[in-house]
């Protein structure tokens, strides 16, 4: 029932766009998700740190939490099964030595998501840390960022 759930909710995040910002970008779509790259990237430059690197996977991990949280309507690290990051992150195999992760929501497009976040000191971490991979997954409000160094 569990994976049924996580597709329906996947599938329900196509991009969709009826006309106005806040629709186009709490939808699934990869001009926000590369926006938002772009955006953390930006924020590490004027910091003096390197870019992360996208990384499929990760992507694809966050992109499945944020399905999940919108699916089943809960905001948080941990679903409702109890699984967190670490363990999504087992489950698919991924090694690393860090792990971060910052979710989100209600925010009305990536540039006030990446404002948000880099006004939370923990958030901000994060996106300055010492990581070297990123995924990241948006659905209908709901937004992941998964940060590695492996």
């Amino acid at each position: 029932m569990l994976c049924l759930a996580i597709l329906i909710g996947s599938a329900s995040c196509f991009p969709v766009y009826w006309g106005d910002t806040a629709a186009y970008y709490n939808a699934s779509d990869p001009s926000a998700v590369g926006e938002i790259l772009a955006l953390v990237n930006r924020e590490r430059q004027k910091n003096g740190l390197p870019p992360v690197a996208d990384d499929p996977v990760l992507s694809t991990i966050a992109q499945n939490h944020a399905a999940d949280m919108a699916g089943r309507r809960y905001f948080s690290h941990t679903n409702p099964d109890g699984k967190d990051l670490f363990e999504r992150l087992g489950e698919a195999g991924v090694s690393y030595r860090r792990a971060a992760e910052n979710i989100a929501s209600g925010y009305r497009n990536p540039a006030a998501l990446i404002r948000g976040w880099m006004g939370s000191p923990g958030h901000r971490k994060n996106i300055l840390g010492d990581f070297t991979k990123v995924g990241v997954g948006l659905c209908r409000g709901y937004y992941v960022l998964i940060l590695i160094r492996q």
